[in-house]
């Protein structure tokens, strides 16, 4: 059996199993999918076990809360030998964990600029959440904290950015239309259609990052579009709370997540709800402090613009004591 330790910032999971997950790590890694946790082979006190067990017949999972202890009963074969769908289930525990200490994962990006304030990035898929990070960073001095995925918890009352994924993965026309100097340093082959992306470190196209938690001053609904003027106008409180929650709410789900094949082809297994009244309570709390504390801002135009206007707004917000 291996025995890892999955770690993320004061939280572990320890983690019992026949295969090796740091295979499905590094491939991790190397498409850019960043996680957010680390594996390490030296024991640290940790808040939940997982242990999987390699078995021939159905595939079942069991849920124990004391202590916390999930075991996964599924055929290597089914689950695949790289560890990627053993991954998944870890990235679900460490969720829980997160949300009942009082913080949760967003798909976000997070920009602390040279006043210390945080502006928090948001969107859907290929709404120029990076775009407007990079220019932050390169025209207002801004630092990275996050990319893609920003851990946000609330501390006396204020949302704090305490952690997050930093790759940059930028598709091949979002930088010809909106940043040319990056060119030179992609690589030659492009990925084909619109879902493909490009990873790239920050420091390797000269973006400064920190781990430093970032007070989260204003938070900004993105809509990029090159082709039409500046505009900004508040957010709808109701919609907001519906698409925050829902953000927040994608990993540890109140019903059962299948995890699919180590091949892709069909599902492995079925893990029962993480989910509980904590957890609800401290993602109700967050959404609410973002919507009605915070004040959420939708942008739309040209990512330098948005980024002008968003770090000038961001700038003039009070940090709470």
């Amino acid at each position: 059996m291996v025995e890892l330790w999955a770690v993320m910032g004061d939280i572990a999971v320890s983690v019992s199993t026949p295969i090796d997950p740091r295979v499905g790590y590094r491939r991790l890694r190397d498409t850019g999918a960043q996680p957010l946790f680390c594996l390490s082979s030296v024991p640290v006190p940790a808040q939940a076990r997982l242990v999987h067990s390699d078995v021939a017949e159905e595939s079942f999972c069991t849920v124990h809360t004391a202590p916390y202890l999930i075991e996964l009963r599924c055929s290597t074969d089914r689950l695949g030998h790289d560890g990627t769908a053993l991954l998944q289930v870890v990235q679900m525990i460490l969720e829980r964990l997160l949300q009942r200490s009082g913080a949760a994962s967003l798909v976000a990006a997070c920009v602390r600029l040279p006043s210390g304030c945080g502006a928090l990035l948001l969107g859907g898929r290929g709404a120029g959440k990076t775009s407007t990070a990079i220019a932050l960073c390169e025209t207002a001095g801004g630092r990275l904290v996050a990319n893609d995925m920003c851990v946000v918890g609330l501390y006396e009352g204020q949302p704090v950015a305490v952690a997050g994924s930093r790759e940059l993965c930028i598709r091949h026309e979002a930088a010809v239309r909106n940043f040319p100097w990056l060119l030179p340093r992609l690589p030659i082959a492009r990925p084909s259609g619109w879902s493909g992306k490009i990873p790239i470190r920050p420091e390797d196209v000269g973006l400064s990052t920190t781990r430093e938690p970032t007070p989260v001053t204003g938070a900004y609904v993105l809509r990029i579009d090159a082709s039409v003027p500046l505009h900004t106008m508040e957010a709808d409180p109701r919609r907001m709370r519906y698409e925050l929650y829902e953000n927040t709410a994608r990993i540890v789900r109140g019903s059962a997540t299948p995890l699919l094949r180590g091949d892709g082809h069909g599902f492995a297994a079925c893990l029962p709800s993480l989910d509980d009244e904590v957890c609800h309570k401290s993602r109700a709390g967050l959404v609410e402090t973002l919507v009605t504390t915070v004040g959420l801002v939708e942008v739309t135009g040209p990512a330098g613009d948005a980024a002008q206007w968003i770090a000038a707004d961001a700038a003039s917000r009070v940090v709470r004591p």
